[in-house]
């Protein structure tokens, strides 16, 4: 029933079911923003729709430390 909601399984889970469809993404979680955003963003627009809606590209992403970008975050939480 494609109107029913996406769930995550782990890769150790190898009973596969016929009942669903099963893909698999790479994600990156580590990098420069503007790579990582880049390269989510692509994998992204290759989904279906209904994950289109629930997933953003820098989900999990942190920037490495004493880099610019983690300079930047914290700078951002400061003017909260």
């Amino acid at each position: 029933d494609n109107t029913k909601p996406f769930f995550e399984i782990s890769e150790d889970d190898n009973n596969q079911n016929s009942l669903f469809v099963y893909i698999s993404i790479q994600w990156r979680i580590s990098g420069t923003k503007s790579e990582v955003e880049t390269f989510n963003k692509a994998t992204i627009n290759r989904l279906p729709n209904g994950l289109k809606r629930i997933l953003f590209p820098l989900q999990l992403w942190r920037p490495s430390q004493n880099s610019s970008d983690a300079l930047e975050k914290k700078l951002e939480r400061l003017r909260r």
